[in-house]
């Protein structure tokens, strides 16, 4: 079980983060690779790194970028204002759902919708109808 202690939530998702900071937020395969070396190398959690270096990142195969990237989220520098630009999340594409199969017979909301637009036609006519005849002068 974890420990509620670690400031930095799993391994995982603190690669992730400074991932994002590099602007690599969405690169699976890195996340999860540099997350595995740093495992294999007894770092189990975010707080085991504050004294890892650049060297020893070189060193393993961690990519600079991300290694300086983790460092200032441990050293609680977090981003500089272009990293942060860069680091904005894109927004994930919204994918609508296929139709599902359509019945020929109308939903009671499809009804009911139906209906309120019938009634809203019928009131404009009518509403349409009284203003023209609100031109006639019935003195």
């Amino acid at each position: 079980s974890r420990g509620a202690s670690q400031s930095h939530g799993s391994l995982a998702e603190f690669i992730r983060r400074c991932c994002e900071d590099v602007g690599r937020g969405d690169d699976v395969d890195t996340i999860a690779a540099v997350t595995e070396v740093l495992r294999v190398h007894k770092y189990r959690r975010p707080d085991d790194l504050a004294t890892f270096s650049e060297k020893e990142a070189m060193e393993i195969g961690v990519p600079l970028r991300l290694a300086i990237a983790m460092r200032k989220r441990l050293s609680g520098a977090g981003m500089t204002i272009d990293d942060a630009i860069a680091a904005v999340t894109k927004p994930e594409p919204i994918v609508p759902k296929p139709p599902a199969p359509k019945s020929m017979f109308p939903t009671l909301r499809e009804m009911a919708e139906e209906a309120a637009r019938r009634e809203e036609t019928r009131l404009a006519k009518e509403k349409e109808a009284a203003t023209s005849t609100w031109t006639r002068t019935d003195s």
